[in-house]
């Protein structure tokens, strides 16, 4: 039978080993907590304009196609930049 003395040194022991851990623990939910993950704006970064002329020789598409492409890139543009305001 282990007797009362030793159980409380055994106690005693992994408290006292715990401390450093709960304090690391601590400190680092601390260091999270002030510290944002991000600062600033985001900003999207420029799309560069495609070469069109070179896009229609490659795929072969008509003027109305290129046209069209012209239109969905400009709506996503001006959807990215609504977004991020």
């Amino acid at each position: 039978m282990v007797s009362q003395k030793t159980t409380v040194g055994r106690l005693r022991l992994w408290e006292e080993s715990m401390k450093p851990l709960f304090l690391v623990i601590a400190f680092g939910c601390l260091t999270v907590l002030l510290f944002p993950a991000q600062t600033g704006v985001l900003t999207p970064t420029p799309i560069a304009q495609p070469a069109y002329t070179q896009l229609k020789a490659f795929l072969n598409l008509t003027d109305i196609q290129v046209q069209s492409l012209i239109q969905i890139q400009t709506n996503r543009t001006a959807a990215q930049q609504a977004f991020s305001r």
